[in-house]
């Protein structure tokens, strides 16, 4: 079995949890664990759900891997907020999973479409969206009528390669590091981004295998930027050349050009760490969430002891002793 397979992470929680309360049974009321119980939940922490909603203004319309972490950056040195997959919420896949559902049915659902307030359940606290919000290009310009596109187009032969190497390949290859470590953790975690990504790209290139994805990926790159170019008003579209800096990026949002360099983010090199860390993220959010699962667990087999204490206590006019507590509670962290 994994090292961190979710049957050994639960347990190992629950282990632990119960040991601290049976610290504390010898001498200790059932309502001083329930206590020791309530405070290590409390001190688990848990992404902020809260959402500030309203629709964003500017929406990046080229492909991923084209820049579009060194423009998310970019417009928060401007003083916008961007949405990337990369620096998202974990829980963001969630609406994300539902967003693929509706463009793409599959035998247990049917299309949608998705309205202005259903995409502001995602990106209706950010001034801009980018990166996996792209490969939603036609179904986010029809929500969002009047919202500016920026566009950057790297030739295809020089972009594949990298796309293909970097997203691809680790997300849809089953023999990958990175398919096996998701699924290692995602139940546990209770959020699924590499399985909703999978749906995405095998959806967003009508493809079921890696080799009709690329047999795919010319035409849809093509579609993609021709789509994007002939919804779009042309007083509402920047094509930015990456490398062209601060000048038509400002020039377009009406904004002053600030006095740092353009940032430039996200190579291969810095792919691969952000990633790394991003894995290290999801496992402390698995390992946390698998600690309140396990308190909580606990803590209602602490409730049905102290409720027989309760009922003993009347029935026998006293208190039962520390002895019969403590034993209760070993029967039940066996």
């Amino acid at each position: 079995m994994p090292k961190h397979c979710p049957a050994i992470v639960c347990s190992a929680a629950y282990k632990v949890v119960c040991a601290e309360a049976l610290r504390t049974a010898a001498g200790d009321t059932v309502d001083s664990i329930l206590s020791i119980m309530k405070t290590s939940t409390a001190q688990v922490i848990l992404p902020d759900d809260s959402r500030i909603h309203g629709p964003p203004s500017l929406f990046y319309g080229g492909l991923m891997r084209m820049g579009s972490l060194s423009l998310a950056h970019a417009l928060s040195i401007l003083g916008t907020q961007a949405h990337h997959a990369l620096e998202a919420s974990w829980d963001d896949w969630k609406t994300l999973k539902h967003a693929a559902d509706a463009t793409w049915p599959g035998p247990n659902n049917k299309a949608i479409s998705l309205k202005q307030a259903d995409w502001n359940q995602l990106f209706g606290n950010y001034d801009c969206i980018t990166d996996i919000a792209s490969l939603f290009a036609p179904q986010i310009l029809e929500a969002y009528p009047n919202i500016k596109v920026i566009v950057v187009q790297r030739d295809f032969d020089d972009w594949w390669p990298s796309f293909k190497k970097n997203v691809i390949l680790p997300t849809l290859d089953h023999g990958s590091m990175l398919q096996h470590y998701a699924k290692a953790i995602e139940t546990m975690a209770s959020v699924a981004p590499c399985s909703t990504m999978q749906q995405i790209l095998l959806s967003y290139y009508s493809a079921k295998t890696i080799g009709e994805v690329e047999a795919n990926a010319r035409q849809k790159y093509e579609e993609h930027y021709a789509h994007v170019r002939k919804v779009v008003p042309t007083e509402r579209l920047l094509e930015y050349r990456l490398g062209s800096g601060w000048e038509p990026l400002c020039r377009f949002l009406d904004m002053k050009v600030p006095n740092v360099p353009f940032p430039r983010v996200n190579d291969t090199a810095d792919f691969k760490t952000r990633i790394s860390g991003r894995k290290t993220e999801l496992m402390m959010l698995a390992w946390k969430r698998a600690q309140i699962a396990a308190s909580r667990k606990f803590a209602e087999k602490i409730d049905i002891v102290q409720q027989a204490l309760e009922r003993s206590r009347s029935s026998h006019g006293g208190r039962e002793t520390v002895t019969a507590n403590r034993s209760r509670l070993l029967k039940l962290s066996a």
